[in-house]
């Protein structure tokens, strides 16, 4: 069977075991041991068990492609067109035969996918296969070749390559297990900080750190943080790194072998507040307001039956304050439109912390609920089951479109949300400005702000949006972005030069409304008067 691995994307920052390795790619512990005699580098020196660097596995397969490709292939390799990358069959099982004009071929079994390989055999080929070298060659030299990467002309210099470090990669592993508490993308945010932390100190043992080591990565940041020239990190980015460095780095010291360590290495990852005031803010996140979205939504088409799934993807986002993941991973039993609620099943589905959640729908634009209701009837007339995904990849659809429908059939889930970005994408087109799926939130958040609620109904709102606490939505979600804010500043400018006092204008929107009527209310207690012109 092929096996080119292409669809298998090992993650960089993780550390993998064999039989990690194994479930990963679906293969056997022999073809783990082929890749290790093949070039595969295990961490730490090849300590047994072996455990290796995502990294390293990654590099490891692109560069059999390429080499594949380039017909650059170390000696003892052949291209295999079914794992279309460079292997190293047996060299005991190796066919010598001669061909016609007497230049020697060699044949043998590629121990991935068990194909017959074949290729002209070098000299340095048949010297390997005699177990000789070639004359004034050292073994140490037996893989040196020609590459496809041209030498540096020009004025531009090349990119540095980047150093992986090995050393840790055992203690990393450890602390993988110690993440499993959380979602894999909490883990990857981790050990992307470990990572970046490991590679400031070159790749130092973890068991030799010490107060300079860190003191000096906390000066990094620092500096990080009060950079120009667009190259700065925000406040946020600082201090989930230093916070991930720091849960690490108090995990560590209590681990059998570092208790050596200085105890205060922690400590030192703390930056004041009027550090962290250096960053500039951010800029607000662009988000549609409702009447806009609805617009975008009503102009996307509306055909074909991945049209009808875009605007769907599109529409649920609102209907349920839904982040992307979410939503190409709900299924079809999950929209229960009698009740007017959509099912966040935290178990099957991939939500935020696994959070499982009962979301009724928002009160949004009806074409927001036609748009979804299209979808359920369109999935019924492909006969999908009610455990299968809510939104099928296209090549499913495809096929129960062109085919007879006779079974009830459970439509795959799809794997990442790149849907639901291009049906933002989709829906965006029309107007001058991009959104992504994230605005969703944003956009029902700032909704919140708009209508006449209790304090009780607007704690509701936050609760269905899946926050804890009504300041989460307030503090995270809804911001005025600086196009508005100025809009506003403008509106409160022009009521001033036309009443000439703290009265809002007779067409004074409803956000400027909620945001002047606390300060009128002050100002008419206390006999303030606002009028900015001279008197």
């Amino acid at each position: 069977m092929a096996r080119s691995y292409r669809g298998v994307r090992p993650k960089e920052h993780r550390v993998y075991t064999v039989d990690d390795l194994i479930a990963l790619y679906d293969i056997t512990r022999n073809t783990v041991t082929n890749w290790v005699k093949a070039g595969l580098t295990p961490s730490d020196d090849g300590r047994t068990p072996y455990v290796f660097r995502g990294a390293m596995v990654k590099q490891f397969h692109e560069e059999r492609r390429a080499r594949y490709e380039t017909r650059s292939l170390h000696a003892g390799e052949f291209r295999c067109l079914g794992c279309r990358a460079a292997v190293r069959p047996d060299p005991t099982a190796l066919r010598r035969r001669d061909n016609s004009r007497g230049n020697p071929w060699l044949s043998g079994e590629c121990p991935e996918c068990n194909r017959m390989v074949h290729k002209p055999a070098s000299p340095f080929d048949l010297a390997l296969l005699d177990g000789e070298l070639i004359p004034n060659t050292s073994g140490d030299r037996a893989h040196e070749r020609k590459t496809s990467v041209p030498a540096h002309t020009g004025n531009a210099a090349p990119a540095e390559p980047t150093v992986i470090h090995l050393r840790n990669d055992r203690t990393v592993a450890a602390w993988q297990r110690r993440l499993g508490q959380h979602s894999p993308k909490t883990q990857d945010r981790h050990l992307a900080a470990i990572r970046e932390f490991e590679r400031f100190v070159c790749g130092k043992p973890f068991a030799k750190l010490d107060q300079e080591d860190v003191a000096k990565y906390r000066e990094h940041m620092r500096q990080a943080v009060a950079a120009k020239d667009g190259i700065a990190l925000s406040k946020s980015t600082v201090s989930h790194k230093l916070s991930h460095v720091r849960e690490f780095l108090t995990w560590l010291l209590k681990q059998k072998g570092f208790e050596s360590l200085p105890q205060d290495l922690p400590d030192y990852l703390h930056l004041s507040r009027s550090e962290y005031a250096r960053a500039l803010p951010r800029a607000r996140r662009a988000y549609p307001n409702i009447e806009e979205a609805e617009k975008m939504l009503a102009a996307m088409p509306a055909q074909s039956r991945l049209e009808l799934r875009a605007r769907a993807l599109f529409a649920i986002a609102f209907l349920g304050a839904l982040r992307a993941d979410t939503i190409t991973s709900l299924r079809l039993g999950h929209v229960l439109p009698q009740e007017r609620i959509i099912v966040q099943d935290g178990t099957i589905s991939r939500t935020k912390n696994g959070k499982s959640l009962r979301v009724r729908w928002f009160p949004v634009p009806v074409v927001f609920e036609r748009a979804v209701l299209d979808w359920l009837d369109e999935m019924e007339a492909m006969v999908a089951a009610q455990d299968g995904a809510l939104f099928p990849p296209g090549d499913w659809i495809e096929r129960r479109t062109v085919g007879r429908c006779l079974q009830r059939e459970a439509a795959p889930v799809m794997t990442s949300p790149h849907a639901v970005t291009e049906a933002f994408a989709a829906a965006s087109r029309a107007g001058a400005k991009r959104y992504t799926p994230h605005a969703a939130k944003h956009t029902i958040a700032a909704l919140r702000g708009t209508l006449s609620l209790t304090e009780e109904q607007r704690k509701a709102w936050s609760q269905n949006m899946g926050h804890e606490r009504e300041q989460i939505t307030a503090e995270h979600y809804g911001h005025l972005t600086d196009e508005r804010c100025g809009e506003l500043f403008e509106e409160m400018e022009r009521g001033q030069a036309e009443n000439g006092h703290g009265e809002l204008p007779p067409g004074a929107s409803e956000e400027l409304r909620q945001l002047l009527e606390p300060i009128l209310a002050f100002s008419e207690r206390h006999g303030i008067r606002l009028d900015r012109r001279p008197a």
